[in-house]
C-alpha cells in the first residue's frame, strides 16, 4: 500500500468513496492515521512534501529510512504513507475543505476520533499546495495510462564460481534484478552481466536526457 488513484467529482463523492472501501484496507489506514497523530506536531514539515512524493512515486519512498528519520517502527511507516496518500490525493481531487473530508472520513471509521485534529492539520496545510499536486497527479497518471508501470526495482551483485579439481578457477560478478509493476503478475526476476548494466546505465542516461528535453519542449510549447 502507499498509493491512491479515486476518482473524486463531486462532496457527495467523498463520503460515498470512504463508506464503499474494504474493511480490511480501512483498518490499515486507520492504523496510518494513528501513527500521524504521534508524529505530526514534530515532523509536519517533512510529512507534507513526502505525501505529494508518495502520490506520485510510491515505490520511491523508502519506508525503512522513513521510519528512522521519523523515529517510528518500520511498521507504522507504512501505515503512515497510505494514510497520507489517501488525504493528499482527496484534498487535491476537488475543492472540498479539510473539515468537510476529515468528517466524512471520521463518520465512516476510516479516521478515529483521537487522530481526528491530526488529520485535519494534515490537510489544511496541503490546502495552499492544491493546485500543485492536482497537477502533479494529473501529470503522474497520465503517464500511467494504458502500460503498466514500474512500482519497484531491486537489483543486488552476486559472484558465480567455476570450479577445477575441487578449487575456485574463475569469477564472475552478476547482477541479480528483480522488477515489479502495478499490473497483475507484472514481475519478473532476471540477471545481468557487466555489459549488460553497463549498455542500460547507458540507454537509461540517454533517455533521461531525451524526457528532459520532451519536457522542457512541452513546457515551452503549452
Amino acid at each position: 500500500m502507499g498509493s491512491f488513484s479515486f476518482p473524486i467529482s463531486s462532496a457527495a463523492a467523498i463520503p460515498e468513496m470512504f463508506n464503499d472501501m474494504p474493511s480490511t484496507i480501512k483498518a490499515y489506514l486507520k492504523e496510518g492515521f494513528v501513527v500521524l497523530a504521534r508524529v505530526i506536531d514534530r515532523h509536519i514539515e517533512t510529512l507534507v512534501p513526502l505525501a505529494a512524493q508518495a502520490v506520485q512515486t510510491p515505490y520511491k519512498v523508502d519506508e525503512d529510512e522513513l521510519a528512522l528519520q521519523l523515529g517510528i517502527p518500520s511498521k507504522d511507516a507504512g501505515h503512515l504513507l497510505s494514510a497520507v496518500s489517501l488525504l493528499t490525493a482527496v484534498v487535491s481531487g476537488g475543492g472540498d475543505t479539510p473539515e468537510q473530508i476529515v468528517s466524512a472520513a471520521v463518520e465512516a471509521n476510516l479516521i478515529p476520533q483521537e487522530a481526528r485534529n491530526a488529520a485535519a492539520a494534515f490537510a489544511t496545510a496541503l490546502v495552499p499546495r492544491r493546485d500543485t499536486l492536482k497537477r502533479t497527479l494529473d501529470v503522474s497518471r497520465l503517464a500511467a495510462r494504458v502500460l503498466p508501470s514500474l512500482t519497484s526495482f531491486d537489483v543486488a551483485v552476486d559472484v558465480r564460481l567455476s570450479f577445477e579439481k575441487g578449487k575456485p578457477k574463475l569469477a564472475v560478478p552478476v547482477a541479480v534484478a528483480h522488477l515489479d509493476t502495478d499490473a497483475e503478475g507484472g514481475e519478473i526476476w532476471f540477471q545481468m552481466q557487466k555489459t549488460d548494466v553497463e549498455k542500460l546505465v547507458e540507454d537509461l542516461g540517454r533517455t533521461l536526457k531525451e524526457m528532459m528535453e520532451a519536457q522542457r519542449w512541452a513546457q515551452e510549447n503549452h
